[in-house]
């Protein structure tokens, strides 16, 4: 009963698993895309602490991810940034379980990933630019779709994300007020 009456309030109980605690922990940061992309990130590990009470989440637990990360990064099936993003957002986890500004979450005395190592980082990709003499020369070839102009000339000019060029819509597109509907 009175497990039942902290869970209503929304305080953590002894029995609370680490994908309830978490549904918690992005209730009260919002809505955001973060929030989103913190998610997809969990997905990594759920299968191996999701349904383990966040109290009872050791070393032992947090030293098996780190061999999950590095293992599915060598294997090829991730990116040593992605498993890198995933530990970052376990630290964070674990550290607002710990010492939370939002009394409720608080739900541990220590944090189980203090002094495990992180996983490997890789080599970090070099970022490629175009010259304005190589810019001209695509905007001047014939061959080249008129989609692709455009699509390279407001990229080159706004200089945003890959997923944002990916969603870009032409025809919503304000040249006149120059807006980009992003």
């Amino acid at each position: 009963a009175l497990a039942t009456k902290k869970a209503d309030r929304g305080e953590p109980t002894a029995a609370e698993t680490f994908a309830d605690w978490c549904d918690r922990w992005f209730k009260a940061r919002g809505v955001t895309s973060a929030v989103a992309d913190d998610r997809g990130l969990l997905r990594r590990v759920h299968h191996l602490i999701g349904m383990k009470p966040i109290m009872q989440i050791n070393r032992h637990d947090v030293e098996l991810i780190v061999e999950l990360l590095d293992a599915q990064v060598a294997a090829g099936k991730i990116a040593w940034k992605s498993a890198y993003n995933t530990w970052s957002v376990l630290c964070k986890i674990f550290a607002e379980a710990q010492n939370s500004k939002t009394r409720s979450l608080r739900c541990r005395e220590d944090n189980p990933i203090d002094g495990v190592q992180p996983p490997d980082r890789g080599i970090r990709r070099a970022k490629s630019y175009l010259y304005p003499s190589e810019f001209s020369q695509i905007m001047n070839f014939a061959r080249v779709p008129r989609v692709w102009k455009r699509l390279i000339s407001s990229a080159g000019c706004t200089s945003p994300r890959h997923g944002a060029c990916r969603a870009l819509r032409w025809l919503a597109t304000e040249w006149r007020r120059g807006v980009l509907p992003l």
